[in-house]
């Protein structure tokens, strides 16, 4: 299956929302995001500061796109005083519910190239399903896994044991190509 990556921006809001209100709780968000503004503009820039805590609204989020939709988006977290990069997903609710796989292959990929260009130290992915852990392994197969409990689990791994070979086999295995400024990508097998 082919997806695209795109940045998110104003015209996007409503489906943001949805998919936020849908997956709030599994990324560990403690309400949904209400609307507060009238204004599209400022609307965004409040979802903006919703997700991201009020630390990192100059941040992007990231739509993608398979089979002539949208099928949720991510968000890469970054932690740029530690050099600390992570993720969260969220699935728009008529997605399938497999879209979560697609969604963290993509932030992984995008993840990695994005660390990798910026000098990040660590990367960090928590996962609430052992199938997701099983296929950001199949990119980062020395991850370390944390299990804190059978719904939580936190992938690890410093980005100086990132094999950049086997990255780089990953990305012809899967498709990607023409990555824009943004780390945006498209993949025909993902």
């Amino acid at each position: 299956m082919c997806i695209e990556l795109r940045v998110a921006n104003q015209n996007d809001l409503q489906f943001l929302k949805e998919c936020f209100n849908h997956c709030h709780e599994i990324n560990d968000y403690a309400n949904y995001f209400a609307v507060r503004d009238a204004d599209p503009e400022t609307e965004f820039i409040s979802f903006q500061d919703h997700l991201f805590g009020g630390k990192l609204v100059s941040q992007d989020i990231i739509i993608v796109h398979r089979n002539n939709r949208d099928i949720g988006f991510f968000i890469q977290e970054l932690d740029e005083v530690n050099m600390h990069l992570g993720g969260a997903t969220f699935t728009h609710p008529h997605a399938c519910k497999m879209s979560a796989i697609t969604l963290g292959l993509a932030a992984t990929i995008r993840g990695i190239r994005y660390g990798l260009y910026h000098n990040y130290k660590y990367i960090e992915f928590n996962v609430w399903h052992p199938v997701l852990s099983q296929n950001v392994k199949r990119i980062l197969p020395n991850l370390k896994e944390y299990i804190l409990y059978k719904e939580y689990v936190i992938l690890f791994l410093e980005f100086e044991k990132v094999d950049k070979e086997y990255y780089q086999k990953c990305l012809s295995t899967y498709g990607v190509r023409d990555w824009d400024e943004n780390f945006c990508f498209k993949a025909e097998n993902i």
